[in-house]
Order: C-alpha cells, then sequence, then structure tokens
C-alpha cells in the first residue's frame, strides 16, 4: 500500500497535482493593463501600439492596444476643444462628464501641430495622469513631450515627472 502511495504521489507531482486529486496549481487571472487604448475604426494601430510601447518603457506601467474596451483614439481632420478652440489633439477626461477619449487632427493647417504620433503620445500621458488617479490633472510640463504647445520628440524628464505625479510610476525612463 505504501508502494502504491508513492507511486501516486510521484505521478501526481508529475502532472501538477497532489496525490489528494487537486486539479493542480490554481489558474490566476492574468492583469489587466494599466491603460488601454482603443482604436477607433480607420486608426493605425501600428501606431497606437508604438505609443503604447513608448509609454510602457517610460513609466513601468502596461499601456496595451486593445480592439475593445479602453480610451477610445480617433483621428479627425480637425480637433475641437470646447467646440471651437481648433487644436493639434485633445484628451476628453471623466471630469469632463464623459468617458476617457483622445481625439487628433489627421489634417490640421499647415505648421500649426507636430507630427501626429507625437500629439499622440502628448495626449497619451493626459490619458495616463486621468485614467490611473482619478484627477482629471493638466500633467503639462514646463518643456518636452507634455509641454503645450511643445515640439520635443521624445519622453523626457520633466514630462515624466508631470505624468508620474499623477500616475502610478515605477520607473521613469526618459528616451
Amino acid at each position: 500500500m505504501t508502494a502504491l502511495l508513492a507511486r501516486a504521489a510521484l505521478v501526481a507531482a508529475l502532472f501538477g497535482c497532489s496525490a489528494a486529486g487537486d486539479a493542480g496549481p490554481e489558474e490566476t487571472t492574468p492583469a489587466q493593463p494599466d491603460l488601454v487604448l482603443t482604436p477607433a475604426p480607420g486608426t493605425d494601430v501600428g501606431t497606437l501600439e508604438r505609443v503604447a510601447a513608448r509609454w510602457s518603457a517610460a513609466t513601468g506601467l502596461d499601456v496595451a492596444v486593445a480592439a475593445t474596451g479602453g480610451v477610445l483614439v480617433t483621428y479627425v481632420p480637425i480637433a475641437t476643444m470646447f467646440e471651437t478652440v481648433e487644436v493639434c489633439g485633445v484628451t476628453h477626461s471623466r471630469a469632463d462628464a464623459g468617458p476617457l477619449d483622445i481625439t487628433i487632427s489627421s489634417a490640421p493647417p499647415a505648421g500649426k501641430c507636430r507630427d501626429s504620433e507625437q500629439v499622440l503620445v502628448h495626449e497619451v500621458g493626459h490619458a495616463l495622469c486621468d485614467a490611473l488617479s482619478g484627477d482629471p490633472g493638466m500633467c503639462h510640463s514646463k518643456h518636452g513631450i507634455m509641454a503645450s504647445p511643445s515640439y520635443a520628440l521624445g519622453i523626457d524628464e520633466s514630462s515624466l515627472a508631470a505624468v508620474c505625479a499623477y500616475a502610478p510610476c515605477t520607473v521613469m525612463v526618459p528616451e
């Protein structure tokens, strides 16, 4: 009988369960991303994935792209704020009495806006502040990608300090 129990324990160990008949290690629910970006129809998913990866590397936060359930990212010819002010991009926060979303100008007047991917990097910084802290803080810095206006190309120390003052960053690694 002892030999039989020892064999059962060995088989159970090989297959990841106990001799008592447990089903094995508990299944865990995968961790949810800190921020999900959801592309509106026609939005370039590759651009969203690059921007998500940049913010993840710079902050240690999990910024992901998914087809549904996240911050909706939409490109329109001219984005507006307060319905009349033309802007390069805008993040409507939860404080605006609606869902968190990002709108980027795809055809702004010549010379008005920097590269639309850089505008998206700036707006995702705002979304990180709002979505993770519940505080609609502006998250603008004096210079860098989170300055307004900004022509910076990378996520810099000043911009990280502004965003991480609201979002629970685990690292601050400028590009």
